[in-house]
Formats: structure tokens, C-alpha cells, sequence
């Protein structure tokens, strides 16, 4: 039997709820966000959610769709592709990996607490992840911190622990 070393995980509490980020998100997320920079980048987050625990883990992150508007300040994320690439992240999985939330890039020397505009946006999911049942769930990265946004609170960091990763 092998086995694998576990990848650090962040975790935030708000509202009584958990929210986990692994380093390998986190470091897909930075990545996308430093191909693009000085321009602003952002798309669609998944993740395991478990509503009677009050649980999400962010799993994946993916890239801006082709028909983003990615400036030096601002970033509208677009739909070309979005509800294909849910659907296979959902038929894939069986159901168990499904859209989260949203993630977006701030510009170089700013931090990642929300803008007024990110404030607009996660009105927009609150209403539509309501829907499920479940608080939205966005996350900001900037140069050197990532911040989650849960329910229109920013999440505080909890203590970090390691993930149970099965062995191969």
C-alpha cells in the first residue's frame, strides 16, 4: 500500500457553517489569477456540500469562460460553457461534486476583502443558491491572501489541519 501526503487545508467558519479550501485549489486559483494579471479573472467554484453538517469543501475552481470581460479593475464572469462544464463535473462525479459558488481576482497591491461590487454580486448568488438551500459562497484572491465570502460575511480563518487524503 501507498501512501500520499495529505495537502494542507484552510479552513473558515460563518454563520455556522465550515468551509474548506485545499492547497491544491488555492494554488490552481493564484495560478489563474497570475496568468492574467494586471487584469482581473475569475469563474465558477465546486465543491462537496453536506447541508446537515453545514459543510463545503472546495474542490475545484475553474478558469474564466471565453466570453469574460477581464480589465485592470473590473471582472464579469461569462456563461459560454459554464452550464456544460456543471453538468459534466456533475455526471462525472454522480452527483456528488456540484457548482459552490463563485471566484474572482482582485488587481495587483489590493487585498481581497470584498469591493462594493463583489457586494452586488453576492446578493445575486444568495438569491440564486437560496435556491438550493445553500449560502453563497465566493472566494477573492489577491497577491498574497485569499479571502471566502459566505452569506455576505467574510468567513474567518479557523484553525488549519490537515485533510485525510485516502491512500492509493
Amino acid at each position: 500500500m501507498t501512501t500520499t501526503n495529505a495537502e494542507k487545508v484552510w479552513r473558515y467558519g460563518a454563520l455556522g457553517w465550515t468551509i474548506t479550501v485545499d492547497a491544491g485549489v488555492a494554488t490552481r486559483v493564484r495560478a489563474m489569477r497570475a496568468d492574467r494579471l494586471p487584469r482581473e479573472t475569475g469563474g465558477v467554484l465546486f465543491g462537496l456540500v453536506d447541508i446537515p453538517a453545514k459543510s463545503i469543501h472546495v474542490v475545484d475552481a475553474a478558469p474564466a469562460p471565453p466570453d469574460s470581460i477581464e480589465e485592470t479593475g473590473a471582472f464579469v464572469r461569462g456563461v459560454q460553457g459554464v452550464d456544460e462544464n456543471i453538468e459534466t463535473v456533475r455526471r462525472r462525479t454522480a452527483g456528488q461534486v456540484r457548482y459552490v459558488g463563485e471566484w474572482h481576482s482582485h488587481p495587483p497591491r489590493m487585498s481581497a476583502r470584498p469591493s462594493s461590487v463583489d457586494a452586488v454580486q453576492i446578493d445575486w448568488l444568495a438569491a440564486l443558491m437560496g435556491m438550493d438551500s445553500i449560502p453563497a459562497l465566493m472566494l477573492i484572491a489577491a497577491d498574497k491572501e485569499l479571502a471566502v465570502i459566505f452569506a455576505n460575511e467574510l468567513a474567518a480563518p479557523q484553525t488549519e489541519e490537515r485533510a485525510a487524503r485516502p491512500a492509493a
